[in-house]
């Protein structure tokens, strides 16, 4: 199979200001659709339980959480007899939609359809992004995946907040793997690998930023709305992000190669000379 020529990748700089844009440019979105998809740990909490005042079906004192020896009598006693004893003004999807005994396995099913979805939208993700262009890929499915989130926030009905959640796995397996490789296609082989190890710090931060916005806001819908709204203004990137230069040149789109090529070269304060634009082939 024919690649793009190394020579080129090192006449433009193996890792310079370029590669630098792209690896911040790809880490934003991962970082805010690594919150979409880990957000469901916090917004799936359950509070403790304890019985309702005056309540004569339910007469245990204190409040029960899980794991402890009356956590599951709950389930039969009348639902008007108990009440969640949450702190302050946290609620969650298990709260409000009462997802407790029989219709537990509501609160996971949701992300279970998001991972089911991820699956085959990685798969045809691939398919898509050599016949149209990485960025023809990583940008739809980036700003997507931050909109069904949002939707999801304001969602009524457990179903319709799980019909988003699904949807959200479309985009999430649509630009994971496109992603990878455009930003280790502009990099040399002495830093490819230090590069493709390092675009996951990004879903380690992220990690550290839903944990302290988890623990500051209680309300998952204010939550949801907050890790995902700022993934939208994704799309602002698109001018500032080159397409792979391997895939122009698998198109045959010479001349948009070369454009790609220069552009590239002055982002990273490299001149070519005319006859230099020779290495810009397929080896």
């Amino acid at each position: 199979m024919a690649i793009l020529s190394e020579e080129a990748i090192e006449k433009i700089g193996s890792f310079g200001r370029l590669q630098i844009r792209i690896l911040l440019i790809i880490s934003y979105s991962i970082l805010f659709s690594t919150c979409v998809l880990m957000v469901m740990t916090f917004i799936t909490a359950e509070p403790p339980w304890r019985c309702a005042a005056n309540s004569t079906s339910c007469t245990m004192n204190g409040t029960f959480k899980v794991g402890d020896n009356h956590y599951e009598k709950r389930c039969g006693i009348p639902r008007k007899d108990w009440e969640f004893a949450a702190e302050g003004d946290f609620d969650s999807i298990v709260t409000e939609w009462d997802l407790v005994c029989k219709k537990a396995s509501l609160a996971s099913l949701a992300n279970s359809l998001l991972f089911i979805v991820w699956l085959f939208a990685s798969l045809l993700s691939s398919v898509l992004s050599d016949k149209y262009g990485r960025k023809a890929v990583i940008f739809p499915c980036s700003v997507f995946t931050c909109i069904c989130a949002l939707a999801s926030a304001f969602a009524q009905r457990y179903w319709v907040f799980a019909l988003f959640r699904a949807l959200a796995g479309v985009g999430i397996g649509g630009y994971l793997a496109p992603s990878f490789v455009l930003v280790t296609e502009y990099v040399g082989v002495r830093h490819r690998g230090a590069v493709g190890f390092g675009i996951w710090f990004a879903w380690v931060l992220a990690l550290m930023l839903l944990s302290l916005l988890g623990y500051l806001i209680h309300s998952w819908r204010f939550l949801t709305v907050i890790i995902s709204a700022p993934g939208m203004l994704y799309f602002l990137f698109w001018w500032a992000t080159p397409e792979s230069l391997r895939w122009l040149l698998t198109k045959g789109k010479m001349k948009d190669a070369q454009k790609t090529f220069k552009t590239a070269a002055r982002v990273n304060r490299v001149n070519l000379e005319h006859d230099e634009l020779s290495v810009l082939k397929f080896c």
